[in-house]
C-alpha cells in the first residue's frame, strides 16, 4: 500500500512540476498571488495560489513546524522554547544552514559569523574554526549554491549533517554588476531563491539520509522589502526548484520527509496559508479541537425547564465510539 501511495504521489508531483515548466530554458512560471487574504495576516502577506483552490502542489506534504532547525522556537513572548531536539540527536536528520557567501569563501570562517548561522555553528562545534571544510569552501562558490557535509562533534562524538546554503540577499540589487538601484522583482526573488531550494534538495538527497530540515532561505532581515511575502515566495521558489530535479530525483524525494522550521511562532499562520500543513499538534492545539456538544455521553441533554431532549443516539448505537464512566 505504501508502495503504491508513493506511486501515487510521484504522478501527481511529476504531473504538478511539468504544468509550472515552460519550454527549456526559460524560467519557472509563478503564478501571481491572489488579493484575499485570510484574517489575522500582516498588511502585505499572501496566500498560496494553489492551496488556496484546494490542488496538490508539488511539496504537499512539507510540514511547517514551530521551532527552528535547532529545535527552538520564539514565542509571541519573545521566550525561547525548546519543542524538538537538536538535529544530532535525531538519527538520519540533515538540516540547513543559511551560510554567508563572505564567511564560505576565504578569508572568512565560521567563527566570524553571527546569527542563525553562528548559532548552529556552536551547536556542531565550529564556531571557534578559522575556515569551513574543503569540499564546502570548492563547492558553494556563488549565490545560489548549496554543499552537504558531515560532521563530528568532538564534544559528544555525534555525526551532524548540513547543508550550507548561500541565499539571494533581496535587501540588494537584483544584478550587483548592472546598473545600480535595479531591485528585485516578485518574479526574479523566486527565481533567484528556487535556485537556492534546487540545489538543497539535490544535496540532501546525495546526503543519502531521511529527514530534512528546511528553513526559509533568505528570510528575516535578508527579505527586505519582501518580508511579507516570504512565506509565499518560500512555497513558490521550493516548488520551482523541487521541478528542477530530473524525475528519479522527484520520485526519491517522495520517501523523504521534509519539514520547514520556522522560529518565529508569530510567522507560523502565514506559512500554512501559504501551503504548508500544519506539523504534529501541541497540547494548544489540541485543547482548540475539542468541541462542545449540547448533549451528555449518552446522548441527552437537561434542559433549562428540566426536560430531557435526545439529541444524539447512545454510544452503543455509533460505530467506534467510547464515551467516560465517571466511576
Amino acid at each position: 500500500a505504501s508502495v503504491l501511495a508513493a506511486s501515487v504521489l510521484a504522478a501527481s508531483v511529476l504531473a504538478a512540476s511539468a504544468s509550472e515548466r515552460r519550454e527549456k530554458g526559460k524560467r519557472v512560471a509563478v503564478r501571481p498571488p491572489p488579493s484575499g487574504l485570510p484574517s489575522g495576516l500582516p498588511s502585505g502577506a499572501t496566500t498560496n495560489p494553489l492551496s488556496s483552490r484546494g490542488e496538490s502542489p508539488a511539496f504537499s506534504r512539507v510540514r511547517a513546524q514551530p521551532y527552528g532547525v535547532l529545535g527552538q522556537q520564539l514565542t509571541r513572548r519573545k521566550v525561547f522554547a525548546t519543542h524538538a531536539p537538536e538535529p544530532a540527536a535525531v538519527p538520519g536528520c540533515c538540516f540547513v544552514d543559511p551560510a554567508g557567501l563572505h564567511h564560505i569563501q576565504p578569508p572568512g570562517g565560521p567563527s566570524e559569523a553571527g546569527g542563525a548561522a553562528g548559532a548552529i555553528y556552536r551547536s556542531i562545534g565550529i564556531s571557534k574554526d578559522a575556515s569551513f571544510p574543503a569540499d564546502v569552501i570548492q563547492a558553494v562558490k556563488k549565490t545560489g549554491d548549496a554543499k552537504y557535509h558531515r560532521y563530528a562533534k568532538e564534544a559528544t562524538g555525534e555525526t551532524v549533517h548540513v547543508i550550507h546554503v548561500v541565499g539571494p540577499d533581496l535587501r540588494k540589487d537584483f544584478d550587483p554588476e548592472g546598473a545600480p538601484g535595479v531591485d528585485f522583482t516578485r518574479a526574479q526573488a523566486v527565481t533567484a531563491l528556487s535556485r537556492a531550494y534546487g540545489s538543497i534538495l539535490a544535496q540532501f538527497l546525495a546526503s543519502g539520509q531521511p529527514t530534512l530540515r528546511l528553513l526559509p532561505v533568505s528570510g528575516g532581515i535578508f527579505a527586505g522589502t519582501f518580508l511579507d511575502e516570504i512565506p509565499a515566495l518560500t512555497w513558490e521558489a521550493l516548488q520551482a526548484g523541487f521541478g528542477q530535479l530530473s524525475s528519479e530525483e522527484q520520485f526519491s524525494l517522495t520517501a523523504k520527509e521534509v519539514d520547514m522550521c520556522i522560529f518565529a511562532e508569530k510567522e507560523l499562520p502565514m506559512f500554512h496559508a501559504s501551503g504548508f500543513i500544519a506539523g504534529p499538534p501541541t497540547a494548544l492545539s489540541f485543547m482548540q479541537g475539542i468541541k462542545t456538544r449540547p448533549f451528555g455521553v449518552l446522548g441527552q441533554q437537561m434542559t433549562l425547564t428540566k426536560d430531557f431532549l435526545t439529541h444524539a443516539p447512545e454510544p452503543a448505537a455509533v460505530p467506534g465510539c467510547c464515551f467516560v464512566d465517571p466511576a
